[in-house]
């Protein structure tokens, strides 16, 4: 069965790799350990009142490379691949001028207390901002099978990921590169329900610690701040848990939650980081409590209903992003939200691989 596609930093192609960001693997590879995964998403705001309706289709483009399998099989360290994330985008209805991109979620937008690079999009570059977007592409190394914790059946597995500042937000921010270790926790019961927990911490580097401002027309001799007041990412803890059923058919349901607890940077770019006269950070923050530097606390909740055959699968799904706490300081629901704040959306995905459609074509693979 395939799982619910996942963040951001977070699915390949099933259930546990998925959560962990780690790539399936094969008992027989077809393409002598290359692969190549494609997946195709529809994303849509479930908020369809003027001027806040939010659209696009994303597309993965996911090679992976099963060195161990080529070259170590019959070892521990059969299980290593190293594969990539190019993730493109094409917007489709875009009425909100803070439109976030998705992986089914409104993500953090240039006024957010915290940028976090791992589910960063393009932003628009004018007025007239092109509507097919490059994000950040990811690399990592993935040990699909650690061991199975002896009496229990918990199979544990994990990977160690580098995002690259390949989208023109990473780029004006100062993102340099993320590095994030990840374990993923799994069991199954009956081979048909699988549960898992998975936690990545993850260490941003940025080459200022706070968020930049581009200027429309490079070539305008205005004035203009150099950076927001708004601080980047340092470090974030990502811990997830999900459930996934097997049902009939090829058909499956499965249910995801994870919460992402982020560490900006300390104000330490002094008490006007902007230049902007009248700003005195330092005296805001003492009246407000200093809020500066506090940590930024998020939860994701995805739903969906799930058919797999042969080499590719399809998902349809609910998915709210959104802040742990609304902003009166109660703690928010993370099922569903109907606002302009876009923090629930509907999705259709598709996805298939190469090595699966090799499988099939040879008849290895029919199911």
């Amino acid at each position: 069965m395939s799982c619910a596609l996942l963040l951001s930093l977070i699915l390949t192609q099933s259930p546990t790799a998925g959560a962990a960001g780690v790539a399936t693997e094969t008992e027989d590879a077809k393409l002598k350990g290359f692969d190549l995964s494609l997946t195709v998403f529809n994303s849509s705001g479930v908020y369809f009142r003027e001027g806040s309706y939010q659209n696009s289709i994303t597309f993965w483009f996911e090679p992976s490379y099963a060195f161990g399998r080529r070259f170590l099989k019959g070892t521990w360290f059969e299980h290593l691949s190293v594969n990539l994330r190019i993730p493109m985008e094409v917007r489709l209805g875009d009425a909100s001028s803070e439109y976030g991109g998705t992986t089914y979620a409104p993500q953090q937008n240039d006024s957010s207390p915290v940028y976090n690079p791992d589910v960063a999009s393009v932003r628009p570059g004018g007025p007239t901002a092109n509507r097919f977007l490059l994000r950040d592409i990811f690399v990592q190394l993935a040990h699909t099978h650690l061991f199975t914790i002896p009496g229990l059946g918990i199979d544990v597995m994990s990977s160690i990921r580098f995002g690259l500042p390949t989208s023109t937000l990473s780029q004006t921010q100062g993102f340099i590169t993320s590095i994030g270790p990840g374990l993923i926790f799994e069991r199954r019961f009956f081979d048909r329900l699988s549960l898992g927990y998975m936690v990545r911490p993850t260490k941003f580097f940025f080459s200022r610690t706070h968020g930049g401002i581009r200027a429309f027309d490079s070539t305008s001799t205005d004035w203009r701040p150099t950076s927001t007041p708004v601080a980047n990412a340092d470090f974030m803890i990502l811990n997830g848990v999900w459930a996934a059923l097997d049902i009939a058919g090829g058909f499956g349901v499965s249910v995801n939650y994870f919460t992402f607890n982020t560490k900006p940077f300390a104000n330490n770019g002094g008490c006007n980081p902007t230049g902007i006269y009248g700003v005195d950070l330092c005296a805001d923050g003492a009246a407000l409590g200093n809020i500066q530097g506090q940590w930024r606390n998020d939860h994701w909740f995805l739903a969906s209903l799930d058919y797999h055959r042969s080499f590719w699968s399809l998902s349809l799904g609910l998915s709210t992003y959104r802040p742990m706490l609304n902003d009166g300081g109660k703690p928010s629901q993370p099922f569903f939200d109907s606002s302009g704040n876009n923090f629930t959306s509907i999705y259709l995905s598709f996805s298939a691989s190469a090595e699966g459609l090799a499988g099939f074509a040879v008849g290895g693979n029919k199911q």
